[in-house]
């Protein structure tokens, strides 16, 4: 068991660290965005409509499904009530945590198959 790890271990470090920079990048972007996706909640006791989910134009009022702020389609973005988290920024940042994820574990099967082992 301990020469397993001592093998892993020694993979992880072979690794060049451009890729651990790219991974840490993506982790940390993907965190900024889930963070940010909660902190836009909207916190106006004065507002009691939905805003836009790209901008945060209120939306009360409106004919057309276009923001007039942003020009996004309010059937994509969404309208978000005051309070709500954006949902947007959450999945978009949910999605790089995922990709950079992904990643490492693609480099790791990859350095794994390149030294002529199996985990």
């Amino acid at each position: 068991m301990a020469d397993f790890f001592e093998s892993l271990i020694a993979m992880l470090l072979s690794i060049p660290y451009v890729f651990y920079l790219w991974f840490a990048g993506w982790v940390l972007v993907g965190v900024v965005l889930v963070c940010w996706g909660y902190a836009k909640q909207k916190k106006d006791s004065h507002v009691t409509s939905g805003r836009c989910g790209g901008c945060g134009y209120i939306t009360q009022g409106l004919s057309r499904f276009d923001c007039p702020e942003c020009g996004a389609d309010l059937r994509e973005v969404g309208i978000v009530k005051q309070g709500q988290p954006n949902h947007i920024l959450i999945a978009m940042g949910l999605k790089a945590i995922a990709l950079a994820l992904l990643f490492l574990m693609l480099v790791i099967l990859l350095q794994t198959i390149r030294a002529g082992g199996v985990l």
